[in-house]
């Protein structure tokens, strides 16, 4: 009795590491790269983050930036 208990913890843990596994993905550790920010040339320590894009039909023209013919930000 004592030996078909043990057999069935090991089976639920060997589950739970399988399920471990399975699940890593890996390659988490790669920086993500956005198309919106991606031409930005930042100082050092500096990053910014895409937060939010008005829809093509619902919300019209949204301006917030643009670049001159230089590439300078305004």
């Amino acid at each position: 009795m004592m030996e078909k208990k043990s057999v069935k913890l090991w089976l639920v843990f060997l589950c739970f590491v399988l399920l471990g596994i399975s699940c890593s993905q890996p390659g988490l550790d790669k920086k993500v790269v956005n198309p919106k920010t991606e031409k930005l040339k930042l100082p050092p320590d500096f990053h910014a983050e895409h937060l939010y894009s008005p829809g093509e039909n619902g919300q019209g023209s949204w301006v917030a930036m643009a670049f001159d013919d230089k590439g300078r930000m305004i």
